[in-house]
């Protein structure tokens, strides 16, 4: 098991790297492949993925936040990208299965990757 963390999380870098963090663990395998594991990140990348969608004002460029400008011309589609990241988490809480839990552990990195592509700095 490892450490869950709660608290208040109002800044981008809180939210993303938190959503980050246990996507990363749960799509990389990185984390030992137990349900009441998967189910507690699936519902801290849920919470932390709705707040998300409020944490990049117009004009946010600055540092610490890597967005493109693109995001705001495209904040519709960001924000139904996280939507469906959220999804696919809430709907992670109540499998019973680790097959049923696989392909929404994909369908959660997708949804990471398709943000990161579209609305990130490269690096």
């Amino acid at each position: 098991m490892y450490p869950i963390i709660i608290g208040d999380f109002r800044d981008l870098d809180s939210v993303y790297i938190l959503i980050a963090r246990r996507s990363h663990l749960l799509c990389c395998g990185q984390i030992a492949p137990q349900l009441e594991t998967m189910h507690l990140a699936a519902d801290e990348i849920a919470r932390h993925g709705v707040a998300a969608q409020d944490l990049f004002p117009v004009g946010s460029l600055k540092k610490p936040s890597e967005a493109l400008p693109v995001l705001w011309d495209e904040k519709a589609e960001f924000n139904a990208i996280l939507e469906r990241m959220v999804n696919a988490a809430d709907l992670l809480k109540q499998v019973s299965t680790l097959d049923q839990a696989a392909p929404l552990m994909t369908r959660i990195g997708d949804q990471c990757k398709d943000c990161h592509s579209r609305y990130r700095i490269k690096k």
